[in-house]
């Protein structure tokens, strides 16, 4: 849908970006957490933060040329 999207209305200067965050921090137990980071390489759970600053990227002009992606926030674990 994202890649239909993203042609479809490539003319009238509109894009289409998906972002696919894994787990956001929102005050998870421990027990959570450390089987969590098991499988995410950098070893920490995202924080809001993270998600905006991408989303603040994507709404400006200067990813004006990002088009029909998936993105990945997630700290290494789709790699």
């Amino acid at each position: 849908m994202n890649k239909w999207l993203s042609k479809k209305f490539a003319q009238q200067n509109i894009r289409s970006n998906i972002l696919s965050p894994a787990g956001v921090y929102n005050n998870h137990n421990a027990r959570f957490i450390k089987n969590y980071l098991r499988n995410i390489p950098v070893k920490k759970m995202a924080n809001q933060a993270d998600i905006y600053g991408l989303l603040k990227f994507l709404i400006s002009d200067n990813s004006n040329y990002i088009n029909g992606e998936n993105i990945h926030v997630d700290g290494g674990y789709s790699a």
